[in-house]
């Protein structure tokens, strides 16, 4: 049976100025609730700074369940894990017992990190088990181009390779560097009526002049000896 929730008008008054998580343990009730009610009532999720943590909650980290610390906090379980395994920290265990390593099926199909937040520990233990058990690390898999794709990268510039695929020219950018397929560069030779305009504006107004790049221009003018430009 569905418990009642009963809402008094404090509790409804502390709708979206604090977050779901901490109003919850104050009532009684999961967060589910208490985001339904507010929303059902059309009341936004006020912005809100996450409150510092102070050396006597960091005392508390490992001390009890994370969930348990959570709602002791009037914080959330996922800031408790995160906070717990950034200060290094072991997750607590009942009197007696041992933590268990039943995430030995899991070493080297992610990264040690990955794994980490995974299970609740701290890297180093993921990253000792794995090398105690001669597991080799993760290694991401290649990443698999369509061949219609692969073969027009690098052919082109990336902007112009991005409009022919209707990509973004930085998704082509990433997909060129990850195959290891260098950047088409075109060798635009300079005209004698471009280089005579070397040195009579700067280089940056010159290069947006020519359509060239201002480092081209800088070093063109330079090669042949050219003084930069003085207004």
């Amino acid at each position: 049976m569905k418990k009642l929730i009963i809402w008094s008008a404090e509790h409804i008054a502390l709708l979206g100025l604090i977050p779901d998580a901490v109003l919850a343990p104050k009532i009684g009730c999961d967060v589910r609730s208490v985001r339904a009610k507010r929303l059902s009532l059309g009341i936004e999720r006020t912005p809100h700074r996450r409150p510092k943590w102070t050396a006597e909650e960091l005392e508390l980290l490992g001390t009890m369940k994370d969930q348990e610390l959570a709602a002791v906090l009037g914080r959330t379980q996922a800031a408790v894990c995160a906070r717990r395994i950034k200060m290094g920290v072991a997750p607590f265990c009942e009197p007696g017992t041992a933590p268990r390593l039943n995430f030995d099926h899991l070493l080297g199909t992610m990264t040690d990190v990955e794994l980490a937040l995974k299970v609740g520990l701290v890297t180093a233990t993921i990253h000792n088990r794995r090398k105690k058990l001669g597991i080799p690390a993760y290694v991401a898999p290649p990443v698999q181009v369509p061949e219609e794709i692969a073969k027009l990268l690098g052919t082109a510039s990336d902007a112009r390779v991005a409009k022919q695929l209707k990509l973004s020219q930085p998704q082509v950018k990433k997909l060129r560097k990850k195959l290891g397929i260098a950047a088409h560069l075109v060798l635009r030779r300079w005209t004698p009526a471009e280089v005579a305009l070397l040195g009579t504006a700067s280089d940056a107004a010159l290069a947006k002049h020519l359509g060239r790049t201002r480092t081209s221009v800088l070093y063109a003018r330079m090669y042949r000896g050219i003084p930069a430009y003085q207004s």
